[in-house]
């Protein structure tokens, strides 16, 4: 979770600060060119596509992130660190011949990357660009690159479609490919395949041709995909997985094999993956949907997708100040069985049960299938928790597994414990027991803040496994008063709600505070240990000088300033007969 948001503070800052100034500011009226989808063939295997460049960025602004990076006590960072990245652009413009500006205001409307598969032709990418009335700066861009291609040896040579000139040039690069260019009614277009370019203009001029937006698996997965009213996507992805390894496979004798074996392992009833994003919807941040597209029947390693039903409200003991809590229903019988047959069909019969002998073996004499397997009730939760004072190793994680059959399973716990005595620490906290892994090696080496010391336990009728006592005590501590858990707190509410209105039977539900995974990153920013830390590793890393050089410059703001902009985020995962439904979305915090 830090990390996730580190890569937003940094990174998606220099993107950020790029996109908020001149492009959103670049519409034009004019005729719009056929959407791509309606263009590539339909034997498009991959596709990412934002429908509207100047509306994205128009819609980032209004996001928590957007929102944050325009606040006037963290703007000045951003400018620095924008004025840094055009910097090193300017010192390359001769090359490039346009500033940073320039380049982030090209993309006027749709912008699309795609992987087709032409019959008897490697896999080539499609990329698409609407310049719109920026056109002329991506006349220049496109320039720049012919002159470098040239330069490198590249032989170039024209051709034609009615109406459309196209450049094209082979032996490109390391391995000889080629690269086709063109431009038509505000686009620059490129692709590795003149066949496949030549399809789409023909189609583009109002020619016969199969596209992707009539492709039945296409429809398929993106009906799912559009959202509810007012939710609708500003970028969409879609693959096809098994077509792209089969067109992979056409010249790779490994992945043959590979297509080979997917009717074995039931991998071939995946008919397609993909998903949509809606920034600045309603009341939300944003809205994000994905969908495993799956054919009727689940065999082989798709049995392993054997989910349950049950409450996913949090337990009494997870802690309400939780930074992020997620739990689903399985069904483990099922699972340990599908699993079995695949590894037993590859390793021969027996095997899984005498992997899993030899591996609790080290623990203690546990039979997985008799003594374990029948204790479980199949759910699964997982709690991310942030210990107090917050550092950059303040994260602690929690793993529990239900259990319909406690008292068995105590059992089970009772010979682990006896027969690993001298790496095991008995604590207890009101009355409560658990164990922590205390080698005596461990306490012979000097101390690390954040060092996992995983410790287990019986909690409520869970097994708990968490990576340090601090999290794993403040279970017991909720537990004893069940009014101060997760459950209890408008926040989850708020999210509940939302889940409840979106799936009436989740496989799955997750929350999240955002903010808790900022404040780990602020807080490794601001530290006197990593600010000496990024001095010493910029003086090699321009990415790092520069970022140091604009914290010194313009120092981060107090933390309150950031955590206002953020809100819970929630996610749902449901499973029906089409296939897996995830849909996560970011409420919009209260300004």
């Amino acid at each position: 979770m830090a990390g996730k948001v580190l890569l937003r503070l940094s990174l998606g800052v220099f993107a950020a600060a790029a996109v908020m100034g001149p492009l959103a500011d670049c519409r034009a009226v004019r005729g719009a060119p056929p959407p791509a989808v309606t263009l590539l063939p339909s034997e498009t295997a991959v596709v990412i596509s934002l429908s509207d460049a100047t509306d994205v960025a128009e819609r980032f602004k209004n996001t928590a992130f957007g929102r944050m990076i325009q606040d006037p006590q963290i703007r000045p960072l951003v400018d620095q660190l924008y004025k840094s990245a055009a910097a090193r652009i300017e010192a390359a413009q001769e090359q490039i011949g346009l500033s940073l500006s320039e380049l982030a205001a090209i993309p006027q409307g749709e912008v699309t990357a795609a992987v087709v598969l032409p019959q008897e032709e490697p896999p080539a990418v499609v990329l698409l660009l609407d310049a719109g009335n920026h056109l002329a700066d991506a006349r220049q861009l496109m320039e720049k690159a012919v002159a470098a291609l040239d330069r490198s040896g590249a032989r170039r040579s024209e051709a034609s479609v009615p109406g459309t000139k196209l450049t094209v040039f082979e032996g490109v690069g390391p391995r000889n490919r080629l690269l086709a260019l063109f431009e038509k009614d505000g686009v620059i277009g490129a692709s590795s395949s003149l066949v496949v370019l030549k399809q789409i203009l023909a189609v583009w001029d109002g020619g016969q041709g199969a596209t992707l937006a009539g492709d039945a698996t296409f429809n398929a997965l993106m009906s799912h995909c559009r959202g509810a009213e007012g939710e609708s996507p500003q970028a969409i992805w879609y693959a096809n997985p098994i077509a792209l390894l089969e067109g992979i496979a056409r010249n790779n004798a490994g992945a043959m094999m590979a297509v080979s074996m997917l009717p074995t392992l039931g991998l071939n009833g995946v008919r397609a993956v993909g998903g949509s994003i809606a920034l600045d919807v309603g009341e939300f941040d944003a809205v994000t949907q994905t969908h495993l597209l799956l054919d009727g029947s689940r065999t082989g390693a798709l049995e392993v997708l054997a989910f349950g039903s049950g409450s996913m409200e949090p337990q009494s003991w997870v802690p309400a100040d939780a930074a992020g809590y997620t739990t689903t229903h399985v069904k483990p019988e099922k699972i340990y069985e599908t699993v079995e047959k695949l590894y037993d069909g590859f390793r021969g019969e027996g095997a899984l049960a005498a992997a899993m002998k030899q591996r609790l073996g080290r623990l203690a004499e546990i039979d997985f299938e008799e003594e374990v397997l029948p204790t479980l009730d199949g759910r699964l939760t997982h709690v991310v928790w942030m210990e107090r004072p917050v550092t950059v190793t303040s994260q602690a994680q929690l793993l529990a597994l239900g259990l319909k059959d406690a008292k068995l399973l105590a059992t089970v716990l009772d010979r682990v414990v006896a027969e690993n005595r001298p790496f095991l620490q008995e604590r207890s906290l009101g009355g409560r027991v658990y164990f922590q892994y205390a080698p005596p090696q461990l306490d012979e080496q000097p101390p690390r803040p954040g060092r996992p010391r995983p410790c287990f336990g019986l909690l409520e009728g869970n097994l708990v496994v968490a990576d340090r006592p601090g999290l794993y005590e403040e279970a017991i501590r909720t537990a004893a008063d069940p009014a101060k858990s997760l459950a209890k707190t408008a926040a989850f509410r708020s999210i509940s709600e939302e889940i409840r209105r979106r799936s009436a039977k989740p496989a799955m539900v997750s929350f999240e505070r955002p903010q808790e995974g900022l404040r780990v990153a602020y807080e490794g920013l601001v530290a006197e240990r990593s600010q000496e830390v990024l001095r010493r590793r910029s003086q090699n890393n321009p990415f790092l000088r520069t970022l140091r050089t604009a914290l010194e410059t313009s120092p981060l703001p107090p933390f309150a300033v950031l955590e206002r902009y953020f809100a819970p985020q929630g996610a749902v995962l449901t499973d029906d007969a089409s296939g897996l439904h995830y849909t996560g979305f970011t409420l919009r915090a209260k300004r």
